[in-house]
């Protein structure tokens, strides 16, 4: 049994670095600078969307992270949990995780638009005017938008995460 704990905590941990770290590059810094620079911003971005397993990366450690997480939350003991100042921290970590996750397949669909929409416009060769660039541009932004929920949600995920081991002594 520890074995298997030790397994799951670390394809836990590992997996969720690189979904958080995903997330809020794309919230923080990828999707400002490809809204902020219009029609190269969209190239790179076109470009990126293209690369060999980006679009894959973020729900396959999205899926690990969030399966390790519920068996290890499902290992504990419920009462344990929730008699403590950590099992409750931890219990909102997770709960900010299940919603980072449900939000993430969400930002599938919003991420796979703006991409079809930006591919379509750039290889049209369409100017920066007109329906399509304002089409374009609108699904950036509700791209961005809904990334930085996302990263919001996760910050709030790691930190109940992060701060429940320090907490596990106070009872209530």
């Amino acid at each position: 049994m520890n074995t298997l704990i030790a397994v799951l905590r670390l394809l836990h941990i590992f997996t969720g670095v690189i979904w958080v770290g995903l997330i809020l590059f794309q919230a923080f810094y990828l999707a400002p600078a490809i809204n902020q620079t219009g029609k190269s911003g969209y190239q790179v971005f076109n470009a990126i969307t293209r690369l060999a397993g980006f679009q894959r990366i973020t729900p396959i450690v999205a899926i690990i992270t969030t399966l390790a997480g519920v068996l290890l939350y499902g290992m504990n003991r419920w009462d344990a949990l929730l008699s403590t100042l950590g099992g409750i921290l931890m219990l909102i970590g997770a709960l900010a995780g299940l919603a980072a996750f449900g939000h993430g397949f969400g930002l599938i669909s919003v991420t796979n638009k703006f991409s079809q929409a930006v591919s379509s416009w750039i290889s049209a060769g369409q100017p920066e005017a007109g329906t399509e660039y304002t089409e374009v541009q609108q699904l950036g932004d509700r791209y961005a938008r809904n990334a930085r929920v996302a990263a919001m949600i996760m910050i709030v995920a790691v930190i109940g995460m992060a701060s429940a081991r320090g907490f596990t002594s106070i009872v209530f």
